[in-house]
């Protein structure tokens, strides 16, 4: 019920995976990482219930064909959400693939997390000050801010909050940390 100006903050959600795979062919062009080399060259933790898993490569993360679906991994719905990367690779442990990997499209945040992940493992910097450093900034995005939980979101003033359609009416969407 407030007005939307050239100054109103949004959450961007999902669209921040176009920039974590900006930060991936960045250090793809750098030559500190190859796009069809698993995951698990880059993050040795990365391992699933699934041995297919050691096969899932970077390229397949980021195309979402790593086989990892919601309904396999279904991560909105976690309780606890988890709290560090190591947090969230130690969930995967119990987890199988739905398909091969490079196999069929299956749209899945899970793929991006690990990217982010990716990213400072292989750049020895933390994602956030990764994506000021080398996206945010040089894009002059002066005013963008990465956070961690949804929690952080509460201490921005006037940000506009996301809704969903039910019925052709806009509700309140609460999201999951």
């Amino acid at each position: 019920q407030k007005k939307i100006t050239a100054d109103t903050p949004f959450a961007i959600a999902s669209l921040s995976k176009a920039f974590t795979a900006m930060a991936v062919m960045q250090l793809a062009e750098s030559g500190k990482i190859q796009l069809d080399q698993p995951v698990v060259t880059y993050i040795p933790d990365f391992r699933l219930a699934d041995p297919r898993g050691k096969k899932i490569t970077v390229r397949q993360l980021v195309q979402h064909t790593s086989g990892l679906t919601d309904k396999v991994n279904p991560d909105m719905t976690l309780d606890p959400q988890p709290k560090s990367f190591q947090h969230f690779l130690q969930h995967f442990h119990s987890v199988l693939l739905a398909s091969e990997p490079g196999k069929e499209y299956h749209y899945h945040n899970p793929n991006y997390i690990l990217l982010a992940y990716l990213v400072e493992a292989v750049s020895k910097e933390k994602f956030p000050d990764y994506m000021q450093k080398h996206i945010l900034y040089p894009l002059t995005m002066i005013n963008t801010k990465l956070m961690n939980t949804t929690d952080q979101m509460k201490t921005i003033p006037n940000l506009a909050l996301g809704h969903y359609y039910l019925f052709g009416q806009p509700v309140k969407a609460k999201e999951p940390n």
